[in-house]
């Protein structure tokens, strides 16, 4: 990866990024050291407030992925940590 580049891996039947690499640095720095596993939701905004009433955290606040997508960082009552994805329609 060297210097700051992060790092993609693409489904070659369509071009889409399907997993990635990056460092947290920059815009990523609030981002735990640790893999993180995406969970694809309908609604973004209903999931996060879904999380927090059920005792978890929004870890940071909901992003732009692309055009369309968005996702947020959030943290279970436990201590784990994964992403709420939400697709965007293109």
């Amino acid at each position: 990866m060297g210097g700051y580049s992060d790092f993609n891996m693409t489904d070659p039947a369509n071009g889409q990024p399907v997993v990635g690499v990056c460092h947290a640095r920059g815009g990523n720095a609030y981002l735990p050291a640790q893999w993180l596993v995406y969970f694809t939701v309908a609604d973004l905004d209903a999931s996060l407030a879904q999380c927090v009433a059920r005792g978890g955290k929004v870890v940071g606040s909901p992003r732009a992925m692309g055009a369309h997508s968005r996702y947020c960082v959030i943290e279970d009552p436990a201590g784990a940590v994964s992403v709420l994805y939400q697709a965007g329609g293109e």
